[in-house]
């Protein structure tokens, strides 16, 4: 059935995958040296897993002293033939997929040139070896028998199996073909045969009771194949849909069990209630129903009497109406109007796109005409461009070979020039007296050079950190100088203002004296003189900005560190000085005595 399919399908792209995954690590296990050693140095529990890893290793050590036959196996179906070529020692290996049912394969090689190849076959090693096979070939044929041998251990088992038609697990049958004497040309061909299977006595015993047994040996393999056993079970489902479908043709589509089950519950007492409930809740519901469409018959009345009383009303509606009907038709003869004006404009825009067109298609075959222009003056700069380009590149192989009869020449004399500089480079700088070499003493001289330069680059952040570590001093000192000259210059202020106000008043005064009502008298607050007084925003754009600050600062440390020998020597002495004098005053002597007397 379909659910089969389906199970076989993923049944064999699982072997697949696993062949895959068995291909890759086989590979893998090749190239890697260490892993049969690995396995091998394991305990007595590892030692099938050893094995198989020793003769993976082994397989793979074969396969590249035949030539590194790395390639997948290729796939040979029944009665197929393979023509195909093996180097020395080299070794081709097939993969022949097996019928589900009990076959003979036979391979047969007929040799075309060379020595006759050696045949390997097997059904669990994917790559069969001399030291790894199942089957070996026999007079250029290799005959493999698929079916399941008799067990004599486990009779119990054979009785169950019936091996006329079961055969073994394995999917594919590998057969290698190894080239020792020489290489060899051959043609492979794949053929299967009927087999005889030869049934034990139990065997056929077994056979003879399930004939006879009859439903009850169709139920045991039911329940012993789970393929049959799903076929089976579909089976059953499609006889139970045919039987429903015959029963619905019978009835005319009526199902009478159903029916019958559901009136079944409406003959007991509390469904009868039930009913009885559901008919009164209908009779209040067409109460409700009539006693809504009376109310809207009564609207309806109010409505024509309200209507009859309005009819005042009702005629200037009317009238109102007409008027608009008359202005929708005014409306209409205007849009009439404005779809014309709309019909004349696109009608001009028409025929002006079709000018523009025409202008446009008149461009074009201008610039089509300036286009091969430029495609005929690109050709002629091409071909001057490939005429300049072969003059300069003859001029420069006439200057390389030049240069290079320059260099022949020149060379010795440089290297002749240079002996005395590289000398003296060498006697200076030379670490190792008894052999330098001039590699030896550059890379000597570089270290200092770069050992400099890490000091250099030491000594420029110490510098950089001082100069964050003063900078803040700075701005508060400077912060500092504007606030006193801000109050000195608050103070000047202050004492002008005061003075003027003193000689204004003396003028106001005298101007009194001499002048009715003191018309020629000054203002209060007139000031004399028209300077202009600086405020602290003054002072500080006046001020030097940052990187200014930062640059006298870092002129300031790096100063301040190349003469610190001189003023700790200037120190010592001074401080020598100031012992000296001490001691002379403890003494009773005066320092300027003592020099005098000096």
């Amino acid at each position: 059935g379909r659910r089969a399919n389906v199970r076989a399908e993923e049944a064999r792209s699982e072997i697949l995958a696993h062949e895959v995954q068995e291909q890759s690590n086989l590979l893998e296990r090749g190239g890697c040296g260490g892993t049969g050693t690995a396995m091998l140095a394991g305990g007595a529990g590892a030692s099938d897993a050893a094995g198989k890893a020793f003769d993976q290793l082994v397989a793979s050590i074969d396969a590249a002293l035949g030539g590194g036959d790395s390639m997948p196996a290729r796939v040979v179906r029944r009665d197929e033939s393979v023509n195909d070529t093996v180097p020395m020692n080299g070794s081709r290996h097939y993969r022949i997929p097996l019928p589900s049912r009990p076959t003979a394969v036979t391979v047969t090689v007929v040799r075309t040139a060379g020595a006759m190849p050696t045949l390997w076959g097997s059904t669990s090693c994917e790559r069969p070896t001399a030291r790894n096979h199942d089957f070996k070939g026999k007079e250029e044929k290799l005959v493999y028998e698929h079916c399941l041998q008799s067990n004599g251990d486990d009779p119990e088992e054979d009785r169950n199996i019936d091996r006329r038609h079961a055969v073994p697990p394995c999917r594919d049958l590998f057969v290698c073909t190894e080239a020792d004497a020489g290489e060899t040309t051959y043609k492979l061909l794949v053929t299967f045969g009927p087999i005889k299977i030869v049934l034990s006595r139990e065997e056929i015993a077994s056979q003879v009771q399930k004939m006879r047994r009859g439903w009850e040996a169709k139920l045991a393999d039911l329940q012993r194949d789970a393929n049959a056993r799903e076929q089976f079970e579909e089976r059953i489902l499609c006889l139970q849909e045919q039987r429903l479908r015959r029963k619905q043709e019978l009835h005319n589509g009526m199902n009478f069990v159903s029916q019958n089950t559901q009136t079944m519950p409406e003959c007991s007492q509390r469904q009868r209630l039930l009913n009885l409930q559901k008919q009164a809740l209908r009779g209040f519901a067409r109460h409700d129903k009539v006693k809504s469409a009376k109310e809207v018959l009564d609207t309806e009345d109010e409505k024509r009497r309200r209507a009859w009383l309005n009819r005042g009303e009702e005629r200037k509606r009317l009238r109102e109406l007409k008027e608009i009907e008359d202005q929708q038709r005014e409306d209409c003869i205007n849009r009439q109007k404005r779809w014309l004006q709309g019909l004349a404009l696109v009608a001009f825009t028409l025929r002006t796109s079709i000018h523009f067109k025409e202008l446009r298609d008149a461009h074009e075959f201008v610039q089509k005409q300036v286009g091969a222009a430029g495609v005929l003056h690109r050709f002629w700069v091409r071909h001057s461009v490939k005429k300049r380009r072969n003059n300069l590149y003859r001029n420069a192989l006439k200057l390389r070979v030049a240069l290079s009869a320059y260099a022949r020449v020149v060379r010795p004399a440089v290297l002749c020039a240079a002996h005395p500089v590289v000398k003296g480079f060498i006697e200076t700088y030379a670490f190792h007296k008894e052999m330098p070499t001039l590699s030896g003493t550059l890379r000597h001289f570089r270290g200092h050079v770069v050992l400099i330069q890490r000091w250099f680059r030491q000594l420029q952040i110490i510098r950089q950190a001082f100069v964050q570590l003063f900078f803040p001093v700075w701005m508060e000192i400077q912060n500092r100088l504007i606030r006193e000259m801000c109050e000195d210059e608050e103070a000047k202020r202050a004492e002008q203002e005061r003075y003027e106000s003193e000689v204004a008043q003396h003028l106001e005064d005298n101007a009194r004296k001499f002048t009715k009502k003191g018309t020629l008298g000054l203002r209060r607050g007139t000031s004399l003189y028209n300077s202009k007084m600086s405020s602290a925003s003054d002072f500080e754009a006046d001020m030097p900005p940052e990187e200014v600050i930062k640059f006298v600062l870092h002129e300031y440390i790096r100063e301040m560190q190349r003469n610190r020998d001189e003023r700790i020597k200037a120190w010592e002495e001074e401080m020598k000085s100031k012992g000296y004098t001490s001691d002379l005053e403890k003494f009773g002597v005066n320092a300027g005595e003592a020099k005098s007397v000096g």
